[in-house]
């Protein structure tokens, strides 16, 4: 588990091979640009952060035992909508959530038997281990995302 500490901690705020990190990514993102959605169908970078955030609650919740935790989708547990944007207020408690999420990740992941690595998670078909790198390439994933919207809502 603990190259995959060092690979979250990168990913969050520190080298990557790729780019920049989720932090320096959301640097200087007004509420209005984390409202932007190039169209109507498309997450805004709120809405991103939100999606984030509940999967890596999930990853806490499994490495912390609770493996019959579940991210309930039909309450937009998943993805959090905000139709009319979001306040700088919500924008800033957005960003304090996913900041706080990633002290309890690091925390999780550090406390973790290494001894279950490899065991499955509960009755589904992946292991803690690959959890761990799923929420990873997960992060990665949205943070190009994110990248995107970000130089999208600064041309418009």
């Amino acid at each position: 588990m603990k190259n995959h500490i060092e690979k979250i901690q990168a990913v969050f705020q520190g080298e990557c091979w790729h780019g920049p990190n989720i932090t320096e990514v959301l640097a200087n993102i007004s509420s209005v640009q984390a409202s932007y959605k190039p169209t109507p169908n498309t997450n805004s970078i709120a809405e991103l952060i939100e999606h984030i955030v509940a999967w890596r609650r999930f990853t806490v919740e499994m490495l912390g035992g609770n493996v019959e935790f579940k991210i309930d989708v039909e309450a937009g547990e998943d993805w959090p909508r905000y139709p009319n944007g979001v306040s700088e207020a919500q924008w800033t408690a957005i960003k304090k959530s996913l900041d706080s999420n990633q002290e309890e990740l690091v925390a999780t992941m550090t406390a973790f038997d290494n001894s279950k690595a490899d065991q499955n998670v509960g009755h589904r078909p992946f292991t803690f281990q690959q959890l761990a790198g799923f929420i990873i390439d997960h992060d990665l994933w949205h943070c190009g995302q994110i990248a995107l919207l970000k130089k999208l809502s600064i041309a418009n």
